[in-house]
């Protein structure tokens, strides 16, 4: 599975998982910034991180997206 990939350090499963939910959370990102893209851009890369930092607190109950949200 991707997740456990990722907290299993797999660089390349780190860089699937980042493609995957990155458009949509940037999307976010960059509708409560009005557009700055460089600071949105800034903000994903420090998000996803975060997201990658503690996914070992992942407990696989739940969407997984709606996780990355609360991070």
């Amino acid at each position: 599975m991707l997740i456990r990939d990722c907290i299993g350090q797999s660089r390349s499963a780190q860089k699937k998982l980042y493609d995957l939910y990155a458009p949509g959370a940037y999307g976010v990102i960059k509708r409560y910034l009005y557009n700055n893209d460089s600071l949105a851009q800034e903000i994903l890369n420090d998000s996803f991180f975060k997201v990658l930092t503690k996914l070992d607190q992942y407990t696989f109950q739940g969407a997984f997206e709606g996780w990355i949200r609360r991070i």
